[in-house]
């Protein structure tokens, strides 16, 4: 008995390969999805990523520096100070 393959549409890497799709080669797993490309495990990978992302922003100088700015300008405007 052939095993039944992922039902996800990929592209290949390269030149050609946003041209050219084909069958996932990986067999199916749950829900006639491989362990990639079912959404279950698409959902968790973005999270984790975005959770990535989130942390990496935190430490990013220029967001760094753009809290800085809101909340010095916040200050001048609670305080009634025109600064420009």
């Amino acid at each position: 008995m052939k095993k039944e393959k992922c039902k996800e549409m990929v592209r290949e890497e390269g030149h050609w390969g946003s041209f050219h799709q084909h069958r996932c080669s990986f067999n199916a797993k749950r829900d006639g999805y491989c362990g990639i490309h079912h959404p279950d495990a698409i959902e968790k990978r973005n999270k984790k990523s975005d959770e990535a992302f989130k942390k990496r922003m935190e430490r990013d100088p220029l967001m760094i520096s753009r809290k800085r700015i809101k909340y010095l300008e916040e200050l001048l405007k609670k305080h009634n100070i025109e600064f420009f």
